[in-house]
């Protein structure tokens, strides 16, 4: 057997990972997966609760503007819906009550995260 035969014999031997270290390197992204996927979850929902907090701010301080500006002003139950049309994460955004004593409430959109607040009243979120 010359050194060409021998060297062509070695390569057809070679293939290529075995299937323990294919498997290795599958336990090993999985174990990743199992520790990174529960955060990145937790991450989303701690996003999502600070779009609904922001939007129910949002909503006071343009509540409160408005009737700066215009002491005659009447509360509009639909005032802040543009909110939830602009940011996903926010489903729905909900005024109650009367101008002097309102509660502004919303929705998260995946999560389910509620908000509530109002002028003085501190912010209130689940």
């Amino acid at each position: 057997m010359n050194t060409q035969e021998r060297i062509e014999e070695k390569r057809k031997k070679e293939g290529g990972f075995t299937l323990i270290e294919l498997l290795i390197v599958v336990a090993i992204i999985a174990i990743l997966a199992a520790i990174a996927l529960p955060q990145f979850n937790k991450y989303r929902k701690n996003a999502e609760k600070a779009a609904v907090e922001s939007a129910v701010k949002n909503c006071i301080t343009e509540i409160e503007s408005k009737v700066a500006e215009d002491p005659g002003y009447t509360l509009n139950t639909n005032e802040c819906n543009y909110l939830a049309s602009n940011d996903p994460s926010v489903q729905s955004v909900t005024i109650s009550g009367n101008i002097t004593n309102y509660t502004v409430t919303a929705t998260g959109a995946k999560f389910g995260v509620k908000c509530t607040g109002g002028p003085g009243q501190a912010l209130n979120c689940n």
